[in-house]
């Protein structure tokens, strides 16, 4: 009901009450009881005015806290928001100290109130008391509320063209463009006003700000129905690449709000509702993948200058849609920590001062390497690109405590949100080399890092064939890789005694050629296995000898050595092994193994040597 019905019905109702004390009670003639009425009701009617009834309401607890938020907001000039934001905090926090933030004093709220709210509830999940029963909905109408006061719009706008550089939004503050709501109504319609635009262009240069979130579908439909009016096209987002840049983990901060204010179905989710943060790295690095993948495709299918710019520290809380030739402008500040599609509210403008303004300082702001990095990709590239991207994010899920399992539970929902043909794939392709690295990482090392890269690295030769691995020392010489497991039990070590007529029936340790494709940690777990039929086994990585000069089968004389050391007791008398490759198998005192060394392979003699085992 507005004020006006308001009033009016207390005027009446005044009046009427007035009057008929004035006849009944006090037996005033009709005259003056309806001129009394009437001079009462003139005189309600005035103090019942807008500024009177501000001035009234000062004098309750929800009227002070009005004046103080306005009055906050208004001094908020040049300060950072985080200062503002503290402020509304204390402010916010002694008026809910006993009460109770609910959708009566949500639906009762004026702009200031809303706004203030918006810059209080973030990076707080209970700052306030509030019931459980509130939803998205009435976070939509805080959102919507506070989109309608111009002095948050101002906030907002100003500080968010400011992270690219921009600080004279003196006139695009004025811009006051009601059309526009916000959350799923906004994009549809700032979508649909940029596409009618793009329509008219003609080679047009277009410049588009995202956050991890892919491009829209009506987006890519203009770009390749209407591709031969594009001249260039400049894509921001936040850089893929979770450990190196800082983009990403920066969006984190929109978990760290009120439950009532997350999208249920945006992010991935714990089984209590909580948002999975490290599972929800997978769906926003898959979607700006896909995003790339689908602008490069665009672009060399039709022959459109796409030009990638990668967000490398930070997300600049804006999202803009520019069009260049055209002179059409479309702002989105979204420069606080909530699911920024839901409260942001929009402006666009056409004027060519303030498009020329702003294109420049994105000129300036792209060309800092500090802050954007610029990618250049073909369709051939992208293979290499995803697989850079998914290996830094595997190891970043390790680096936090996620196994393959947790990613598989949540396949189904990660494919849903990520909504691209390849999702599964790539979700698999992660899984596959968790699953490989934990294999490999079972090994307590305390390595320098070139050695630590060496024994889990892939070893290919420039052929990439089947067979035995060949590489080439800095002298250019080839020689071939042989793992070794060393099993040593209280004093004693297991040898095997060699069948195969090449090696003159001698005895050596577990050993093997590394193969192609095989790091030296695979290679030992397949010797062991094809050896002495073991598969669980607990190794540790003791040393790399290189330069072994041993004459091996195949007629290379150079190996480098990759030593294992396991301390298990194996029961030879249940070992089943191939009599082929075996003759039997001894555990000998290491103070036997001197006395032996007539007896040992050149190649195992020479390790033992090594390593001091032989004198």
């Amino acid at each position: 009901m507005s004020r006006l019905i308001v009033r009016v019905i207390l005027i009446v109702l005044v009046f009427s009450i007035l009057t008929l004390a004035s006849l009944y009670l006090l037996n005033i003639d009709n005259f003056l009881s309806l001129a009394l009425g009437g001079v009462f009701s003139v005189c309600l009617w005035f103090f019942t005015g807008e500024d009177k009834i501000v001035f009234i309401s000062y004098l309750t607890a929800r009227g002070r806290l009005r004046k103080n938020i306005k009055c906050i907001l208004k001094k908020h000039k040049g300060e950072a928001l985080s200062e503002l934001e503290g402020e509304l905090k204390i402010r916010l926090g002694k008026y809910f100290k006993n009460r109770i933030l609910d959708s009566d004093f949500i639906n009762t709220a004026t702009t200031e109130e809303s706004a203030a709210l918006m810059f209080s509830l973030q990076r707080e999940t209970s700052i306030f008391n509030y019931p459980d029963n509130l939803t998205l909905a009435d976070f939509k109408n805080i959102a919507r509320n506070a989109s309608k006061n111009d002095l948050y719009r101002g906030i907002l706008i100003s500080s968010s063209l400011e992270n690219i550089g921009y600080k004279n939004s003196k006139e695009i503050i004025k811009i006051n463009d009601n059309k526009y709501n916000i959350g799923n109504d906004l994009k549809e319609q700032s979508d649909r006003d940029f596409i009618n635009k793009l329509m008219v262009a003609n080679q047009e240069e277009i410049i588009l700000f995202s956050t991890t979130s892919q491009i829209s579908s009506d987006i890519n439909k203009i770009i390749i129905n209407h591709h031969e009016k594009i001249s260039k096209f400049s894509f921001f987002i936040c850089s893929p690449f979770i450990i190196n840049d800082g983009a990403i983990e920066d969006m984190f901060s929109e978990y760290n709000n009120p439950h009532f204010s997350m999208p249920a179905m945006q992010f991935i989710q714990n089984i209590d509702g909580s948002i999975n943060t490290r599972i929800d790295a997978i769906r926003r690095v898959l979607k700006i993948t896909s995003s790339l993948k689908n602008l490069v495709n665009i672009s060399y299918g039709k022959k459109i200058n796409i030009e990638i710019n990668l967000f490398k520290e930070k997300y600049p809380g804006i999202k803009i849609k520019l069009l260049k030739n055209t002179k059409f402008l479309q702002i989105q500040p979204g420069n606080l920590t909530y699911a920024n599609n839901l409260y942001r509210f929009g402006i666009e403008t056409d004027s060519s001062k303030l498009i020329s303004e702003l294109y420049d300082s994105i000129e300036k702001y792209r060309s800092s390497v500090e802050l954007v990095e610029r990618v250049s990709l073909k369709p051939t590239d992208m293979i290499d690109f995803q697989n850079r991207i998914f290996s830094e994010l595997t190891l970043w899920l390790m680096e936090h405590g996620i196994n393959h399992d947790d990613i598989i539970f949540n396949k189904k929902e990660l494919i849903r949100t990520v909504d691209d043909a390849e999702a599964s794939d790539w979700i698999d392709c992660i899984i596959r080399t968790m699953r490989i690295t934990r294999e490999n990482i079972k090994v307590r090392l305390a390595l320098s890092k070139s050695v630590s890269e060496s024994v889990f690295k892939i070893k290919l030769n420039d052929n990439q064939d089947d067979g035995i691995y060949i590489g080439n020392n800095q002298s250019g010489m080839p020689f071939h890789i042989t793992v070794a497991a060393l099993f040593i039990h209280n004093n004693k070590m297991l040898i095997i005694k060699k069948s195969d007529p090449a090696y003159m029936r001698k005895y050596s340790v577990i050993a093997g050629h590394l193969e192609n494709g095989e790091s030296p940690w695979s290679a030992l777990l397949r010797e062991v296995k094809e050896e002495i039929g073991l598969t669980s086994v607990d190794f540790k990585f003791l040393k790399k000898e290189s330069g072994v000069e041993d004459l091996c089968r195949y007629g290379l004389n150079l190996h480098d050595w990759y030593i294992f050391l396991s301390n298990e007791y194996i029961d030879i008398d249940n070992i089943k092994f191939d009599p082929s490759e075996i003759e039997g198998l001894e555990w000998v005192s290491l103070n036997e193994l001197s006395n032996m060394q007539d007896k040992f392979t050149q190649g195992s003699f020479l390790i033992l040597k090594r390593m001091g085992y032989i004198n």
